[in-house]
């Protein structure tokens, strides 16, 4: 009888530990999703930066590259957090930064020399 409800309340406390740590893992992943969010217009598999939530400013990447970029964007320039977005778009009509309003030529430049840094 002792070895049942020792065994009874070891799984008790292993579910709490479980649950515990899907919550931890439920929440990096939600803190992620919310610096980089990823939106999916397609099923084509090809991914796109978009600025400003209009503006597509390159295309043709693979998920992780865009994400990658995308991160870079970020990282370098922190006045865009919350401004990037990598969406799965196969055929977008990219806009050139000089005909985005408000945007900086200097911001521009290190957006292009990240995107000419990636491997």
């Amino acid at each position: 009888m002792r070895h049942v409800l020792l065994s009874i309340f070891n799984a008790f406390y292993v579910i709490i530990f479980v649950n515990a740590l899907r919550k931890i893992h439920k929440k990096i992943c939600l803190m992620f999703e919310e610096i980089i969010p990823v939106y999916k217009e397609d099923d084509e598999g090809w991914y796109a930066i978009r600025l400003h939530h209009k503006y597509f400013i390159y295309d043709e990447m693979y998920k992780d590259t865009a994400r990658k970029f995308a991160m870079e964007i970020i990282s370098e320039i922190p006045e865009l957090r919350g401004h990037v977005e990598v969406v799965e778009h196969d055929e977008p009509e990219i806009t050139l930064f000089e005909d985005i309003p408000g945007l900086p030529h200097d911001i521009a430049s290190k957006i292009a020399d990240i995107y000419s840094s990636l491997d």
